[in-house]
C-alpha cells in the first residue's frame, strides 16, 4: 500500500493530514491553530492513515500541539499514524517521539517518525539567517526526501516507542512560557498600513489592532507575522528583520 503526502510541507505549519486508501489520495488537510477547525475529530479514526506534524521549538513540538493531540485525537484500536517534524537542525529534534508516545497510548500504530531540516524561523536575535542558496537547497532536499520516506514506510508494521518523554514535554512547556514574553519584543514601524494581515494570520490571536498594532502575551514565536507582512513593518527589539520569501522555493 502506498500513501501520497500533500503537496507542501512548510516549516511553521502545524498540520493534520488524513488519508483514504480507497482512493489513494489526501482526504482532508488543514492547518491547526491557523484556520478554524471544522473537522469532526470524533470521526478521525475512520481514516486509514493520519499524519501529524509541526515545527521544533527547543527540541520538541510546541506545547500547543502536544495538548491538542492529548485532548482532541480520539482513541482507536486500528488507527495508523506517521509523525513528522521540521526544524533548523535534526540532532535534538525529538518532537515525533513525544507525539508518538501519546498516540500509542491512545491505541494508534506508529508507522514512522520523520524529521526534515528546513530554514530556521528564529534567526534575528541569536542565530544566523541561512543564505538564499541554503534555503533553496533545503527545500529541494525535503521535496526529494518525502516520497522516498513514504515509500519506505508503505509496508511498516509499526514501531515500539520506549523512550521517556517527560523531560521533552517539560522543555516544551518552559519554551511556551518563555516565548510569551519574547513576543513582547515585537513592534511595528511607520511602514505599517494597518492591513490586519498579521492580526488575521496569528495562530494564537496574539496581535490586536486598535489605534495601532500591539502584541499581547500569547506569542509562540512562529514568526508568521514577520514573514507575511506585505510592508516588512514588524521589527524585533526595534530592529528590522529580513523576511523569508518562499515563492522561489515552491
Amino acid at each position: 500500500m502506498h500513501y501520497r503526502l500533500g503537496k507542501h510541507l512548510q516549516d511553521q505549519a502545524l498540520t493534520l493530514l488524513l488519508f483514504d486508501k480507497t482512493h489513494l489520495k489526501l482526504a482532508v488537510s488543514f492547518h491547526l491553530f491557523y484556520k478554524q477547525n471544522t473537522l469532526d475529530m470524533n470521526n478521525v479514526a475512520q481514516y486509514d492513515l493520519i499524519i501529524i506534524g509541526g515545527p521544533i521549538y527547543a527540541g520538541n513540538v510546541p506545547e500547543k500541539l502536544i495538548k491538542w493531540v492529548l485532548r482532541t485525537i480520539p482513541k482507536s484500536t486500528t488507527g495508523k499514524t506517521i509523525l513528522f517534524t521540521t526544524s533548523a537542525g535534526l540532532l535534538n529534534a525529538n518532537g515525533t517521539i513525544s507525539l508518538a508516545k501519546k498516540l500509542s497510548k491512545k491505541g494508534y500504530s506508529i508507522l514512522g517518525l520523520l524529521k526534515y531540516k528546513l530554514p530556521r524561523n528564529y534567526y534575528f536575535d541569536k542565530y544566523e539567517r541561512p543564505t538564499e542558496e541554503e534555503i533553496v537547497q533545503l527545500f529541494k532536499d525535503v521535496k526529494n526526501l518525502i516520497p522516498e520516506d513514504l515509500n519506505k514506510l508503505s509496508n511498516s508494521e509499526g514501531l515500539e516507542i520506549s523512550q521517556r518523554v517527560l523531560g521533552m514535554d517539560l522543555l516544551a512547556e518552559t519554551m511556551s512560557i518563555m516565548t510569551r514574553f519574547m513576543g513582547k519584543s515585537f513592534s511595528v514601524n511607520n511602514n505599517c498600513t494597518k492591513c490586519k494581515k498579521c492580526v488575521n494570520s496569528c495562530p494564537t490571536n496574539n496581535i490586536v489592532l486598535k489605534e495601532t498594532i500591539s502584541f499581547k502575551l500569547h506569542c509562540m514565536m512562529c514568526t508568521r507575522c514577520i514573514h507575511s507582512c506585505p510592508e516588512n513593518a514588524i521589527e524585533y527589539k526595534g530592529k528590522k528583520v529580513i523576511q523569508y520569501k518562499y515563492k522561489n522555493q515552491q
